[in-house]
């Protein structure tokens, strides 16, 4: 999913078929964004490190979390919001053992860049190990000079 779909999930603001209002899932990114406080690569940053936190969804200190970001990201630069995100990421998974399937699931994907003049595009994304093990197997497998 590109960005800014993302982006317009978690930030937009939208509305039931009755014209109920439905919070956006990133309240305090959207109001700062709204005010221009913040910038869209402040809002990129925010998503990506609450994507990043084992269970996030619907969950009290992800809320918590995510006004955090969103207050300091009023100050500071999206570089060091990265910072602050991994410090609270690592004050909420201290072992690095809350990811479930789900998370996994919901973190993993494969992006392609635009093509350059050299006809080459980059690659970027994160994989299952098991995808990983799929992907050496045939290397194994082949003569030496295929390599």
């Amino acid at each position: 999913m590109t960005f800014r779909v993302a982006a317009t999930t978690q930030l937009g603001s939208f509305h039931t078929m009755c014209g109920e209002p439905i919070e956006p899932r990133m309240p305090a990114t959207a109001a700062a964004q709204v005010e221009g406080a913040v910038s869209v690569e402040h809002a990129r940053v925010i998503h990506k490190v609450l994507n990043r936190i084992p269970g996030c969804m619907d969950n009290p200190e992800c809320e918590a979390a995510e006004q955090i970001l969103a207050t300091v990201a009023r100050e500071v630069t999206p570089e060091q919001v990265i910072q602050v995100g991994e410090k609270i990421r690592s004050y909420l998974d201290t072992d690095g053992q809350l990811s479930t399937h789900a998370d996994r699931q919901r973190m993993r994907g494969i992006t392609l860049g635009h093509e350059r003049s050299d006809g080459m595009a980059a690659i970027t994304g994160s994989v299952m190990t098991v995808t990983q093990a799929v992907d050496r197997w045939p290397t194994q497998l082949s003569p030496k000079g295929f390599r």
